[in-house]
């Protein structure tokens, strides 16, 4: 048997994708994604420093590089 492990972000991403599991006569199970105590703690840093102006927009080496 092949078990297969689709992280769904959005309840969109899960509208489109249910039907098509259904077609396919795939059987899935759904699990409400539970983040922990320490992955909270990181969101709302990362959130703050957002807010904050503590992150800078990505570059690419090729971009820092002038190529």
């Amino acid at each position: 048997m092949t078990q297969v492990v689709l992280n769904i972000n959005s309840k969109k991403e899960w509208d489109a994708l249910k039907p098509i599991l259904e077609v396919m006569n795939i059987e899935y199970i759904t699990q409400d994604a539970k983040m922990s105590e320490r992955e909270l703690e990181l969101m709302r840093h990362a959130e703050d420093d957002k807010e904050n102006g503590r992150v800078h927009a990505y570059t690419s080496h090729r971009g820092i590089l002038g190529r």
